[in-house]
């Protein structure tokens, strides 16, 4: 992939400029800065070039910056937009805006066909999906992309003090073999998934095979009750077959009887009206003798009403007799109402009053006297007569006696009769029992076909769930391959084994040439455990022929140059890989520092490299024209930078 136009207007120092980058060898960047004398190129707007490729591409510029700060002063907003020529001859344009009036702070990502047609919008509904998508179309991340493209005086990547996964992540980007661990991570997951659904499978075959024992125990259990059931049967039936005949027996017997009996009854009839004959008679004695004593207990009553009327009148002639007495008491005593004294006369009246009231009474006393004598006379008369009559009544007790026993013995012959029908019942039952044990069905007959059927389907479903299982089974032995070949020991590893001797070759080249071969840095990919296995962990290990041992006791130049010869061959894992390599490196004052014989060094390296990988820029302060012909001239003035020289378009 080659990096082709940029177009920038107002970002940072540049006021607009439209550059091409594509194929352009090795590029000197100057700069000249009419607002600052004293600041000759510093300042000039030089390294704003490979910053707005990177905004452009990553939200954020190769030093970090980002937000509204990009903006140049004289503007009220900036974009970027860069062409990415594709190896099939596509053009991905990627546009970015900061406070623009028609696409705010957004990102734009086009396709333009090699036709030359309309091109196809590729924007995702947010910037942050459409990130991905660029990402996506680089083939690296801002990370990878600054540390291999973009070599800065302040940015050169401190790859030898990096962690494990720092590195991991520069080389596979780089190497663009960062996919696999995305299809790591997709066969293991199709793993999971199949070992799930082995499990599942696996649960449902136990459950199908459980269900088909169950069933082989349901028939087996229903053949043993099928069997009880008619063994029962034959039981029950010979049972009803005893009990009717014994109903019959019973029955017969007490018809027997009964028709011996009921031959007597006319006879016990006759007895019974010449009986009851007789007996009338004795009715119409009785009914006299009731009324006789009905006279008697009549005048029995009439004597206590007039002992009553005695008793009543004499106790009211007692009760005047004490009023009278009392009256004569009060006499010489004091008026309750007059205080005066009382004297005979004046209770005269009363006393005549008492008298009369008493006389009265005693005469009524010896009328009811006599009544009262008479009512005794009259009982004594009634009682004599009734007595007399029932002395005189003939004795109807045998005749009573005999009728009883005839009565009887009707109700005998009436029990009988019943008897005989509960019998007669009682076979009529058990006849009905024998014929209904007879004719019963096995209740377990339908019981036994459903599992019959039960067993076929459960054996069918167990068959049918036994070859998924073994389909399924066989997926995730091909998803565990498949795992295999993408996990760290698989083809990843085997990529990083042609990998990293190609970046420990460039490293050494670069490095060789920076130092006169007094450094050295290895690239290690991997490490073995006290058990011997081998496991990823990423280092760069760092040695000095004439000084420190360690990356971390070299001098500022050496560790500078150890910086600049492994991102320079990280660069060339990204030029050189199979997919999305970016021709493009850009060396933002590498030079810095330097002595003439280390800048002849870096600028044989950095046109070795321009012939290799298409652009190389060198951004300098120092006139670098000995080495470097095709130069770019950033010039500031008015707080605003424009480009002229080879790069334009």
């Amino acid at each position: 992939m080659k990096i082709g136009n940029v177009n920038i207007e107002g970002f940072m120092a540049i006021g607009s400029a439209v550059l091409g980058l594509a194929d352009r060898g090795l590029v000197l960047i100057q700069g000249i800065n009419k607002d600052d004398a004293s600041a000759q190129s510093n300042g000039s707007g030089k390294s704003t070039i490979p910053d707005a490729i990177s905004w452009c591409l990553y939200g954020v510029t190769a030093r970090g910056e980002s937000g509204d700060d990009i903006i140049n002063n004289n503007r009220k907003s900036a974009s970027v937009v860069v062409d990415l020529i594709d190896d099939d001859e596509c053009v991905y344009r990627v546009s970015r805006y900061r406070k623009d009036k028609k696409h705010k702070n957004h990102v734009i990502l086009e396709k333009q066909t090699p036709s030359g047609g309309t091109a196809i919008n590729l924007t995702l509904s947010s910037d942050k999906e459409t990130q991905v998508r660029i990402d996506q179309i680089v083939g690296c991340d801002v990370d990878v992309f600054n540390a291999a493209i973009y070599q800065g005086q302040e940015q050169i990547p401190d790859m030898p003090n990096m962690t494990d996964k720092q590195i991991k992540n520069l080389i596979e980007q780089a190497a663009g073999i960062s996919v696999l661990e995305d299809c790591y991570k997709i066969a293991l997951f199709e793993k999971n998934e199949a070992e799930k659904l082995v499990d599942g499978l696996d649960r449902e075959y136990d459950t199908a095979r459980l269900a088909v024992e169950q069933a082989e125990s349901d028939k087996t259990e229903v053949v043993i009750k099928m069997a009880e059931w008619d063994s029962d049967k034959k039981v029950k039936k010979t049972t009803a077959e005893e009990l009717e005949q014994s109903a019959y027996k019973l029955k017969k017997a007490s018809d027997e009887k009964l028709a011996r009996a009921e031959e007597k009854v006319p006879t016990i009839n006759a007895n019974i009206a010449k009986h009851k004959t007789v007996l009338e008679e004795k009715n119409g004695c009785d009914s006299v003798l009731r009324d006789l004593r009905g006279s008697q207990h009549e005048q029995e009553t009439n004597l206590k009403l007039a002992d009553s009327a005695v008793t009543r009148i004499t106790n009211n002639i007692k009760a005047n007799q004490d009023r009278l007495e009392d009256v004569k008491t009060r006499i010489g005593t004091d008026c309750t109402e007059c205080g005066k004294p009382i004297e005979e006369a004046d209770l005269a009246s009363v006393k005549s009053g008492i008298e009369m009231v008493i006389v009265k009474k005693e005469e009524e006393l010896k009328v009811e006297e006599i009544t009262a004598a008479g009512e005794v006379i009259t009982l004594e008369v009634c009682v004599k007569r009734a007595d007399d009559y029932e002395e005189a009544m003939p004795d109807y007790t045998e005749t009573s006696d005999r009728l009883n026993k005839c009565n009887l013995v009707l109700a005998k012959i009436e029990t009988l009769r019943v008897q005989c029908k509960g019998y007669e019942s009682a076979w009529d039952s058990a006849a009905a029992w024998t014929a209904e044990v007879d004719v019963s069905v096995n209740p377990h007959t339908a019981h036994h076909t459903g599992v019959i059927e039960k067993l076929k389907l459960a054996t069918e479903d167990r068959a049918d769930l036994q070859k998924k299982l073994g389909k399924q089974i066989d997926t995730l032995l091909l998803a565990k391959s498949v795992m295999e070949v993408y996990a760290p020991a698989g083809v990843r590893a085997h990529i990083l084994d042609h990998v990293t001797p190609f970046l420990n070759s460039r490293t050494a080249h670069y490095l060789s040439a920076l130092s006169d071969g007094n450094l050295s840095a290895e690239w290690s990919t991997g490490s073995f455990t006290k058990k011997g296995d081998m496991r990823e962990k990423f280092s760069i290990k760092v040695s000095n022929m004439t000084g420190g041992r360690k990356f971390g006791l070299l001098s500022g130049g050496e560790k500078r140059k150890v910086r600049l010869s492994c991102a320079m061959a990280l660069q060339d894992v990204v030029s050189g890989r199979a997919t999305k390599p970016i021709e493009l490196f850009m060396a933002d004052e590498i030079d810095d520092a330097l002595d003439d014989a280390g800048l002849e060094r870096l600028m044989v390296l950095l046109e070795e490299k321009a012939r290799e990988r298409g652009t190389v820029l060198v951004i300098s302060h120092r006139s670098l024209s000995d080495w470097i012909r095709e130069v770019a001239v950033v010039t500031k003035e008015g707080g605003e930078a424009t480009i002229s020289g080879a790069l334009n378009v």
